[in-house]
């Protein structure tokens, strides 16, 4: 089927953004026609046992998935970092995100950060800071949490791969 333009209702194409973290993982929901949707911060608690955060994300990601129909998933790929027992953390919760993906019947997209923020900004080397303040002016939010707005750049560089914002709609087929 030939995708020819806005989405409504329950027909709503939805993309979601994830930033995983041990502690925070940040989401943040647009739709195919770059509508932002929501976004926030999944809080995992430093106070429960490791298992139990990943179960509570989890859970949290499913009732993403089912309140919003959410069609595609796009992930920021593992980075290793000076922590190796932070790097694997953040492979486990990856890899519920990845599950609640397939549990749900999305289609996932991984994207190397450098990449995400040459998308958001057109600088592979932007800060934080400056991802947040443009992804603001273009949905007209008032995010403040980097893991959200990191959440917010994964989905948005997701819908410029999927709709090929250069040539348009029109060549873009679900």
């Amino acid at each position: 089927m030939l995708y020819s333009g806005r989405v409504t209702g329950f027909n709503r194409i939805m993309i979601l953004g994830i930033d995983p973290g041990s502690r925070f993982t940040g989401y943040a929901v647009i739709d195919l026609s770059n509508e932002y949707v929501t976004s926030g911060v999944i809080n995992l608690s430093s106070k429960k046992e490791f298992k139990n955060k990943l179960f509570f994300l989890s859970q949290q990601l499913d009732q993403l998935y089912t309140q919003y129909n959410i069609s595609y998933l796009s992930l920021e790929k593992i980075f290793l970092g000076k922590n190796a027992d932070s790097a694997f953390k953040l492979g486990h919760a990856r890899g519920v995100c990845l599950l609640s993906a397939g549990r749900h019947g999305a289609h996932v997209f991984e994207y190397a950060a450098k990449y995400v923020k040459k998308i958001a900004t057109g600088s592979g080397s932007s800060d934080k800071l400056t991802v947040q303040s443009i992804l603001n002016k273009v949905y007209q939010t008032q995010i403040l949490k980097e893991d959200e707005s990191d959440a917010l750049a994964l989905a948005y560089c997701c819908f410029t791969q999927m709709t090929n914002v250069d040539r348009g709609l029109e060549n873009f087929r679900i």
